[in-house]
């Protein structure tokens, strides 16, 4: 299980989340976050080696989905 502090503070504050936690909260595998994010489909920033996906973008999907 993710602990809810393991995640850097600069990080936290600019609303992204690792990728660990994004395929978390889409109920998808890493793996597949990846390829979803190497398609242009989903947004991303990259801080060296590190991905991220803002956190925003997260929550958007997750209304649009229970709006279905």
């Amino acid at each position: 299980m993710l602990k809810p502090n393991a995640v850097p503070d600069p990080v936290r504050q600019q609303g992204l989340a690792s990728v660990t936690h994004a395929a978390a909260f889409l109920s998808l595998s890493r793996n597949k976050l990846y390829q979803l994010i190497n398609a242009g489909e989903i947004p991303s920033k990259k801080f060296g080696k590190s991905v991220r996906v803002p956190w925003a973008w997260l929550h958007l999907q997750a209304e649009s989905e229970v709006a279905q």
